[in-house]
């Protein structure tokens, strides 16, 4: 997929239909750009970002901000869940003691 942008015949049509394929790759190559082993494969990625970006930056900033926005959702959803497991685990109590916020 990455070996495409090197063509610019579909450069050009990625760049004509900037709007329906920006939200659908962004999520894939943001987290390849900051968890690919291969550092080559890291940089070709951060490339492509980098060439959406410079397409629509309006719309890349929405797509990102809103990437970021349902990232937070996902992480807060897995934390309760999480504490909700402890909590059931070792009892109120325990877990309110563990737990315990300083003020």
């Amino acid at each position: 997929m990455l070996s495409f942008w090197g063509n610019e015949y579909i450069a050009a049509l990625i760049s004509d239909n900037i709007v329906v394929i920006l939200p659908i790759l962004y999520p894939a190559l943001f987290e390849m750009s900051k968890t690919h082993w291969n550092q080559q494969i890291v940089q070709l990625t951060q490339s492509v970002l980098r060439y959406l970006h410079d397409v629509n930056r309006v719309l890349y900033d929405e797509v990102a901000s809103q990437y970021r926005q349902n990232l937070v959702k996902y992480v807060t959803v897995i934390l309760s869940v999480l504490f909700m497991y402890f909590v059931s685990a070792v009892g109120a109590a325990s877990a309110a003691s563990v737990f315990q916020v300083v003020t």
